[in-house]
């Protein structure tokens, strides 16, 4: 995130894929030098039934949703994104990719995890 953390010069879009499945499309997107991201929130759980300690664990917080950005000056590489066998579809309206706002993504990237009331931990997970 850090490489590309500006808003200016990116082009936003999401892409459907199969849930549990983000990060590694995240991550086989990143490896074809796309830009690639995965909201997530952080939860307590218990590690096991019996812990009574929970633990901070790394959820997506949008589910079947990988966000990715390509630059302004360059023509879309659509191609080379749906080879990825785990990519379903782009979201789009009507049948044109609908384009993200960049600020409100990256707001949306760096949204404050901790924001939860002191009361979730105590809550049966």
């Amino acid at each position: 995130m850090d490489a590309h953390g500006e808003a200016g010069g990116l082009n936003w879009y999401c892409l459907r894929v199969p849930p549990t499945r983000e990060t590694m499309a995240a991550k086989i997107l990143r490896y074809d030098q796309i830009i690639a991201e995965v909201p997530t929130e952080k939860r307590l759980r218990r590690r096991t039934r019996m812990d009574k300690e929970r633990v901070t664990i790394r959820y997506p917080s949008c589910p079947g949703y990988v966000l990715t950005a390509f630059p302004d000056d360059q023509p879309i590489p659509w191609r080379r994104v749906f080879r990825l066998h785990l990519i379903r579809s782009v979201v789009s309206i009507d049948g044109l990719p609908a384009k993200l706002c960049p600020q409100a993504v990256l707001r949306f990237l760096n949204f404050d995890e901790d924001a939860q009331p002191e009361y979730m931990k105590h809550f049966r997970t």
